[in-house]
């Protein structure tokens, strides 16, 4: 019966049948007696239901249904005990089978852009799960049990999920991509999840980053475009394992010097932004050629810094030594001026005449001042 249906083999030996991009309204009922199918895709139809009959499907281990016009669910998906991935976004769902949350061997469930306004009690018992993306529905909060899954690596829906802070072993965060409900504050706690690697928090209204961030020391790459910055969130440049920073479409007009300690960025996006340092020259040639124009000011700064404190310091010096001569030179006869330096006379010997002659002055000064002292008090004696 399913001879005039086009199986395939993956490359991992399983037994698929791709029906996408057909137009169906229904799936055809002998894709049902193939009871050794493993790999179903039937995406980008104009599916609006799934017959009961895919419970026949013992051995399926993944299904892709998005991007059809689905309004409900078999409640016989929960029988397909050996399900791994389901791939239910972009559709109508309104509910999700609580079926579904008896699947054990289920490691990514997407959901996303739907109409779901709850999720099924019990999505605490999908132990293996890896991935859930339930962006863009009608929900109000992290269904309750996600913070308890243990595998849980990537989490995607609109709001920032301050729930999903206690996921420590959370690998990918996706927060706000699909618009939604935007935020515009990322909670100091995030330096919770030690183990992100990747972090999205794009189309927000997001103006700062918390500076705990700085202790994400996994953190390799981060994509913040879409947002409202108007400075470079400096954080970023103290962010050891940073791989690629996607910055686009911002406000940020400067990068600043210190984002050069990054030595791990190789991609770096600044595009869309109206930036004036680096030159746009620069910024046109890639991230190889900003990072080496940010290192070699941060070299200028460094230089012209280090010069400022030299100068400060030998000045502070110079003052409190020329003090500490006069207190303990004894008063003697002022001592002349030395006669006119030879005209190859060197900086530092113009430096050292000048202090001696400054010194002479204040010899002079001080031992004028102690015998108008010695003056007055004789006169007093005498009255």
């Amino acid at each position: 019966m399913a001879a005039g249906l086009n199986l395939q083999r993956t490359v991992n030996g399983r037994l698929k049948l791709d029906l996408s991009n057909r137009g169906l309204t229904s799936i055809p009922e002998e894709v049902f007696d193939i009871t050794d199918l493993e790999y179903l895709v039937v995406s980008k139809n104009k599916l609006t239901s799934i017959p009961e009959a895919i419970g026949r499907l013992q051995k399926l281990y993944r299904l892709d249904a998005h991007g059809n016009m689905l309004t409900r669910l078999p409640q016989a998906i929960g029988s397909l005990q050996k399900l791994t991935h389901l791939f239910i976004h972009d559709n109508q769902l309104k509910e999700v089978p609580s079926g579904v949350c008896s699947l054990p061997n289920l490691k990514v469930l997407s959901v996303g852009n739907n109409k779901l306004s709850a999720f099924p009690p019990g999505v605490e018992k999908l132990r293996k799960l890896r991935e859930l993306h339930i962006y863009d529905n009608q929900l109000t909060e992290v269904p309750p049990g996600v913070c308890s899954l243990s595998n849980l690596e990537k989490l995607s829906f609109d709001e920032f999920p301050r729930q999903v802070l206690q996921l420590k072993t959370l690998e990918k965060l996706c927060a706000g991509q699909n618009g939604g409900c935007k935020f515009d504050m990322v909670p100091d706690e995030v330096e919770n999840l030690q183990h992100l690697w990747l972090l999205s928090l794009v189309n927000n209204l997001l103006r700062t980053l918390p500076s705990t961030m700085r202790h994400l020391h996994n953190l390799r790459e981060v994509q913040l475009w879409n947002n409202k910055f108007d400075t470079f969130p400096e954080v970023l440049c103290e962010l050891p394992a940073m791989e690629k920073l996607d910055i686009r479409n911002n406000n940020i007009t400067r990068l600043p010097t210190t984002l050069h300690r990054a030595d791990k960025l190789e991609n770096l996006d600044v595009s869309g932004n109206p930036l004036t340092y680096p030159p746009q020259e620069v910024c046109k040639q890639g991230t190889g050629a900003i990072m080496a124009f940010l290192k070699q000011e941060a070299r200028k700064e460094k230089t012209t810094k280090a010069g400022q404190e030299e100068e400060k310091g030998s000045a502070a010096g110079k003052g409190t030594n020329e003090i500490r001569d006069v207190e303990a030179t004894p008063v003697k006869a002022a001592r002349q001026p030395d006669i006119m330096e030879p005209a190859a006379e060197t900086e530092l010997e113009r430096k050292l005449r000048e202090r001696r002659e400054k010194s002479a002055r204040m010899e002079q000064q001080v031992s004028q001042q102690r015998g108008q002292t010695a003056e007055r008090m004789g006169t007093r004696k005498g009255d």
